[in-house]
């Protein structure tokens, strides 16, 4: 028998350890569930205020085998003012079921210690269409309200086909992600004042398909704290997830007050660091997007005070931002391993490693260049200046989430190059850049002052081309006086980029 609160977390764990070896990839892969550690569930389950309310009812709409209900009850089961305990739990995996029960039996004894009841119920079966269900039958048949909701909900894309947006439509959300799904039906389904602490990635704080969600957030809930981690492989190592996650604390219809932005080198929750700021720069007052901003240090807020200051947005700058037209496997007739008279230089990632792009690479498993034919002409850039190419998706801990590239047309004496769709390309009404605007744009955007703020409202390891509108440029004089640094020092590192920003940009 558990008998210590300290035993019960403990137990928890260590059969969690044991389930991840048991599921295997495809079932992972099915449900898109990462069960969560101790060290966060105890973290996520200390966000809570005391309740001053004899009767606490808790929702977890993806229960796992039970270790953030276990962290809760724990926190919980120590405050003399509550009475009682209802405790729904939902969970899909057939696989999980027998220790979600072991944990939730395990739970009731530690309130019983503790003289409080504690009513448990295990729900086997799709938490969104039993939600949805609950929402559509509460207009005339009211369902208690939950009080408190705690929750680590699966990460996967919803199809816009899928039986799964259809219902989700019916109760009036709209949005494209497990995770964002489960919390929008989940604050629902609170009652007025109600918590939710949530475990989520953090792509929901920007991005053009997240907006409704975003609204609807903003909306309902006062935000009290957003937590981030220092790696984004560390808080679930055990199961390799590459999300860059966030711990986020709200309460439903309650004024929106100051937010505490906090984070943790790694699981390390004895060393947070954390402080408050204004709502209005967590989400900029009138930015239509509502994208969330998250400052982790001091001097980011100045960063981004500087940042909002400069002159110019792209199209101040006469720029417009583009994914890379060339999906290789629709164009697979006409890819060459190696250029000939007859094409045309075709760029990929792999070219755009240095400041400027290496083009061919002979060595390369990519194509290095496309036939030159009438049937492709929609898919090209005119060789007629230099473009600014951009990789979509950095690898999982690299310094800068944002990399850009010089291509300057003498490459190869062609008419027209090929970008393909894992680079976006920055051009002047889909025509070539001055060749020093161009050099500017791209120390630019190279520089740990762009990449601050970039990374301060993108959780993606994506880089959108929605993304880089979204943040200010400096004048188009000042970025070409920054790309005529490069005529005599042509390969800078990232302190001399970053002295010819603070010198020409930030003064």
């Amino acid at each position: 028998m558990i008998t210590t609160h300290f035993d019960l977390m403990e137990h928890v764990d260590q059969r969690r350890l044991v389930v991840n070896q048991l599921i295997k990839p495809e079932q992972r892969a099915s449900y898109s569930q990462f069960l969560t550690p101790a060290p966060i569930a105890e973290y996520m389950a200390s966000l809570f205020r005391p309740s001053d309310q004899p009767n606490v009812r808790l929702l977890e709409a993806g229960a796992g085998i039970g270790s953030l209900i276990a962290a809760f009850v724990q926190r919980f089961s120590q405050q003399a003012s509550i009475q009682a305990f209802t405790i729904d739990a939902y969970e899909i995996d057939n696989l999980l079921m027998p220790q979600l029960a072991t944990t939730l039996e395990t739970c009731q004894q530690v309130a019983a210690k503790a003289a409080i009841q504690c009513q448990t119920t295990i729900f086997n079966t799709d938490f969104i269409q039993a939600a949805t269900q609950k929402i559509q039958l509460a207009a005339w048949q009211p369902n208690p309200e939950y009080t408190h909701a705690i929750l680590n909900p699966p990460y996967k894309k919803i199809q816009n086909s899928s039986l799964t947006r259809k219902m989700l439509r019916s109760v009036a959300i709209e949005t494209v992600n497990l995770y964002s799904a489960f919390l929008a039906l989940t604050i629902n389904l609170l009652a007025p004042l109600g918590e939710l602490v949530a475990i989520i990635p953090r792509s929901f704080c920007n991005g053009v398909y997240f907006k409704p969600f975003r609204s609807m957030l903003l909306k309902e809930m006062a935000i009290q704290q957003i937590h981030s981690f220092d790696s984004r492989t560390e808080p679930f190592k055990d199961d390799a997830v590459l999300q860059e996650l966030v711990v986020l604390h709200a309460i439903k219809q309650e004024k929106q007050a100051s937010v505490i932005i906090s984070q943790t080198p790694l699981t390390q929750f004895k060393v947070v660091k954390q402080r408050e700021i204004p709502f209005g720069q967590l989400v900029q007052p009138h930015d239509p997007q509502q994208f969330i901003h998250l400052p982790t240090e001091i001097h980011n807020d100045q960063t981004m005070v500087m940042m909002q200051q400069l002159p110019c947005s792209l199209a101040d700058l006469g720029l417009k931002a583009s994914t890379g037209p060339v999906v290789d496997f629709r164009l697979a007739d006409y890819l060459h391993a190696q250029a000939d008279p007859d094409t045309l230089p075709l760029l990929y990632p792999i070219h755009c490693r240095s400041l400027f792009v290496e083009w061919p690479i002979a060595a390369s498993n990519k194509p290095n260049a496309i036939k030159q034919d009438a049937a492709i002409m929609k898919w090209l850039y005119p060789n007629n200046g230099s473009y600014v190419l951009i990789r979509r998706f950095s690898s999982k801990e690299e310094m800068r989430r944002v990399k850009a590239t010089i291509y300057h047309p003498e490459i190869q004496a062609t008419n027209y190059v090929a970008i393909e769709n894992h680079l976006n390309v920055i051009h002047a009404a889909k025509n070539g850049l001055n060749r020093h605007l161009a050099q500017g744009l791209a120390l630019y955007l190279n520089s740990t002052f762009y990449d601050t703020c970039f990374r301060q409202f993108s959780g993606h390891t994506q880089v959108n081309v929605r993304d880089l509108y979204a943040l200010r440029y400096p004048s188009q004089s000042q970025l070409i006086n920054l790309g005529q640094k490069l005529d005599t020092h042509p390969n800078p590192d990232q302190l001399l980029i970053d002295q010819w920003i603070k010198e020409v940009v930030l003064i």
